[in-house]
């Protein structure tokens, strides 16, 4: 009996081991169209695994290493992407693609000094290299260096005219630069290349905000509200233009939208407050500072003291 017990045991073992015994006939570069396929239909870890083990089989394979760091990076597991592409530069120190991937990766491990010095160094290999352009810009970008931003969006795009989104990011860092003619030129070529963004609208109403063309700020968020009309904070920037123009009865429609599809925006009631001021309704606008203070504006604090502490309406407060 015990016989039957090991042999029954010893056959699980053998039948279990089998896969992987054959698995060691597959070569490298089967492994690696197998893990192609897998990611084509999402089954990540098995495709993680497939290239793993064709590492093993040959660890200096730079297939399966730019195959397992593409993987890593559609994963979002940036360092470990990293770490291969480090290993790739090394069997491949004149491939300007691989720099600029180390770059990018740096970039968005915020690791900007090592970034622009590959970045840098791809450029260096090849000239005519837009997208290394791209991400150099996009790392100044996030480092509020909008200068040098918008010099290497500028260089990205003389290679790719109508990059869509190096023209959203040369207008947003135009705007914080103050050359608001310019950020206002890119935001609409991006918008001509996606006519269905609402917030690309709402980018270019904030320009006019502050150039204080209040018409034309209204004229973007209504376009913005076309596409999305549930969208509070449109109704909110919509209704603050109107404030700005005096005309505050649609200013204050606008604002109870707004606040009727997000109820807990601290300066959607403070802005409406001075609307209800400008109506010269007191208890609604003491009201409204008073529920923007419970939602955390210490400006809101101020304007009760100012308007309603010492006024005849103490009594909202109580509400």
């Amino acid at each position: 009996m015990n016989e039957l017990k090991v042999f029954c045991i010893s056959a699980f073992l053998l039948f279990t081991a089998m896969p992987s015994i054959v698995a060691q006939d597959i070569s490298v570069e089967e492994r690696i169209r197998r893990a192609d396929v897998l990611i084509i239909r999402e089954r990540y870890v098995e495709a993680s695994d497939m290239l793993n083990q064709a590492l093993i089989l040959d660890t200096s394979s730079v297939n399966t290493k730019m195959e397992l760091a593409k993987l890593y990076m559609l994963l979002g597991d940036n360092e470990a992407a990293l770490n291969l592409f480090y290993d790739l530069a090394i069997a491949k120190p004149d491939d300007y693609l691989v720099a600029m991937q180390i770059g990018k990766l740096q970039m968005e491990l915020e690791l900007y000094n090592l970034a622009e010095n590959s970045l840098f160094q791809s450029i260096r290999m090849e000239k005519a290299n837009p997208i290394a352009y791209y991400y150099l810009a996009k790392s100044y970008q996030t480092q509020d260096r909008y200068d040098k931003a918008i010099e290497y969006f500028e260089k990205c795009i003389e290679y790719i005219p109508g990059f869509q989104d190096a023209y959203e990011r040369l207008g947003q860092s135009y705007y914080k630069t103050q050359n608001y003619e310019q950020a206002l030129k890119y935001m609409q070529l991006s918008i001509d290349g996606n006519t269905d963004n609402a917030e690309k609208y709402l980018e270019k109403a904030l320009v006019y905000f502050d150039m204080e063309q209040y018409a034309d700020a209204i004229s973007e968020t209504d376009k913005a509200i076309d596409i999305d009309g549930l969208n509070s904070y449109y109704h909110y920037w919509k209704g603050y233009a109107h404030h700005y123009l005096k005309q505050d009865s649609i200013a204050l429609k606008e604002l109870n939208d707004a606040i009727n599809f997000n109820a807990y925006v601290d300066k959607y009631y403070y802005v409406r407050g001075f609307i209800q001021l400008s109506l010269k309704d007191f208890g609604a606008a003491c009201h409204d500072f008073n529920r923007s203070a419970d939602l955390g504006n210490l400006k809101a604090i101020r304007e009760l003291e100012v308007y309603c502490h010492k006024k005849r309406n103490k009594k909202v407060l109580k509400d």
